[in-house]
């Protein structure tokens, strides 16, 4: 397909080839796909589904957004509440979210990979590793959602 993209076709050409193949909506359904191929429990498939989204959302966001919120996007605010330029990274308040942005995306890649690879004869032993995951990452849901409503609470 990318080949078929990359040669030199008209832009009407161009332009059709991307809503059919690449467009974020075809995309979206083919990642869909192999969420529900992968042999997970619902429930997961699920997770991974509002993982995606969400990281579609949020970096959407971040690439449409204003000169002002890109502007204030690149400071950060200090463990003193003020606000600093934050060029090449420190440790701020908002280090948290960065570092969760991170373990999630790490996540979904573990998790396709794993069901993969677990697809595969010679790889039954993955088994007990991808149980293990899923059950350490269950875990981590359930602390998040008691963190989250601790501090609504706290609101």
């Amino acid at each position: 397909m990318m080949e078929l993209y990359a040669q030199k076709l008209e832009l009407d050409q161009q332009k059709l080839i991307w809503e059919e193949h690449f467009s974020a909506k075809k995309l979206m359904e083919k990642l869909s796909l192999l969420e529900n191929g992968l042999g997970l429990e619902d429930i997961m498939v699920g997770e991974l589904k509002k993982l995606r989204l969400g990281t579609y959302e949020f970096y959407s966001d971040i690439a449409y957004r204003s000169y002002a919120v890109c502007t204030l996007g690149s400071y950060s605010k200090n463990f003193n509440h003020k606000y600093h330029p934050n060029i090449f990274g420190k440790a701020s308040l908002t280090s948290k979210q960065t570092l969760d942005e991170v373990n999630q995306h790490l996540f979904y890649f573990i998790m396709y990979v794993l069901s993969i690879i677990m697809k595969l004869p010679a790889w039954n032993v993955l088994t007990i590793l991808r149980q293990s995951f899923l059950e350490s990452y269950t875990q981590y849901l359930a602390e998040e959602l008691e963190h989250d409503e601790s501090e609504k609470e706290l609101r």
